[in-house]
């Protein structure tokens, strides 16, 4: 049972096509990582993903 003001439409989400490919992610990251450190890199990237999460 659905709680009053609440709807039951369902809604779908067409994924869309990457921004870039995986080989150029690839490059740029890499790149980054040489530019920043790993260790920054990663806590930069780990933070990107946990935000994403949410």
């Amino acid at each position: 049972m659905l709680s009053p003001g609440h709807s039951s439409i369902q809604t779908t989400v067409s994924p869309t096509p990457p921004v870039v490919t995986e080989e150029k992610w690839i490059e740029a990251n890499a790149k980054l990582v040489q530019k920043m450190g790993v260790e920054p890199y990663l806590f930069t990237l780990l933070s990107v993903l946990l935000a994403g999460s949410k």
